[in-house]
């Protein structure tokens, strides 16, 4: 067979050049009949003079191949941007064309890794990266790139009126939800009592006694939890006063608030409102309330995101422990010893209460 024409073809970086060839299969005898092979292959040989680099010259055409591969065309990336700070992201390259391609990604914090198409990544810390993608082959190789945002979630509050049958609009342009979430406990409302000290007076006029918790579902991060309290029966329905009351509170398994009377803190017909810093891991904020002494109770429940709070701790350097000078170290051990002591009273303490 034969091959035409035979011509050298000079192409500038980015180039290219369309060669046609013709194949012309030579005439076989087989016992005295010419015969004309119906089908063969053409190989079209391309020698590089070795100067400089040798360079991957992609071959296309009607039944053309290039060493069993295809070139890569069309290279897209995708992403699902922006995403929440701690949330997956994930990206996914699409060609139009091309075989045997690999994906290199560069995901614009550092990290770089050669993997599947489609893939993800979490990024540690708030801000803008460019992700670049090279899809390669033995042919030839095209890059694609794309903006992934990290942002801080929305800003997020809940606010849970105990024992509310309907929405209340307080002050601050607070918008207090009727009752929800909770299990157990009983309610009460004292309408038209006036409230010290506020113009909530609604607020706390009603409330959820007795022993009971809340399960709030909320995405895994740090809040601040605001409970509201009021005296709201002893000394205002009935006669009483400290002591009347006594309760505790637990949020996330941790004991907050202990042996808690409202009436020995503020007196009757008074707001009282604590604030705690908790980070929930589960899915669920879970505040309990046990009864010491009468009913425990809570009048509104105010829940508040606060990214902030959840800092990475500082790593403790042992070399510097050791070499903490004036007996530094045998302090140290000496608090732990006391706060294992105390953390262990708190326990058989609770469990006196729940047997």
């Amino acid at each position: 067979f034969s091959v035409a024409p035979v011509l050298s073809v000079k192409l500038a970086p980015g180039a290219s050049q369309v060669i046609e060839v013709t194949f012309a299969p030579d005439a076989e005898r087989d016992f005295g009949a010419a015969t004309v092979a119906a089908d063969g292959a053409a190989v079209l040989a391309l020698l590089h003079s070795g100067a400089n680099s040798a360079l991957v010259l992609p071959l296309s055409g009607t039944g053309a191949s290039s060493g069993g591969n295809d070139p890569i065309s069309g290279l897209a990336l995708s992403t699902n941007s922006p995403v929440i700070l701690g949330n997956v992201s994930a990206f996914n390259a699409t060609i139009t064309a091309g075989t045997n391609v690999t994906y290199t990604w560069n995901f614009g914090d550092g990290t770089v890794t050669v993997g599947p198409a489609a893939t993800t990544h979490t990024y540690a810390a708030l801000g803008s990266y460019s992700v670049v993608v090279t899809a390669t082959n033995p042919i030839n190789s095209q890059v694609a790139g794309a903006t992934m945002q990290i942002i801080d979630p929305p800003p997020f509050a809940q606010y849970i009126n105990a024992n509310g049958t309907a929405v209340f609009n307080g002050s601050g342009g607070k918008v207090w939800e009727v009752d929800n979430s909770f299990s157990g406990g009983l309610t009460y409302s004292n309408t038209g009592l006036a409230i010290a000290g506020t113009t909530d007076d609604l607020l706390y006029q009603t409330e959820r006694y007795g022993n009971f918790s809340y399960n709030i579902a909320l995405d895994d991060g740090c809040y601040d939890v605001i409970l509201h309290f009021a005296e709201i029966w002893w000394g205002v329905g009935a006669a009483g006063g400290p002591g009347s009351r006594v309760f505790d509170v637990t949020i996330e398994g941790v004991l907050e608030l202990d042996n808690y009377d409202i009436y020995a803190a503020v007196g009757p017909s008074t707001p009282d409102v604590h604030a705690f810093e908790i980070q929930v891991t589960d899915g669920s904020l879970d505040i309990d309330f046990f009864t010491e002494v009468n009913n425990a109770k809570v009048s509104a429940i105010e829940v508040l995101y606060n990214r902030a709070l959840c800092s990475v701790p500082t790593a403790i350097n042992l070399d510097d422990v050791n070499q903490a000078p004036n007996g530094s170290l045998w302090g140290g051990v000496a608090l732990v010893v006391v706060l294992v002591f105390v953390l262990g009273y708190v326990y058989v303490k609770r469990r006196g209460q729940m047997v």
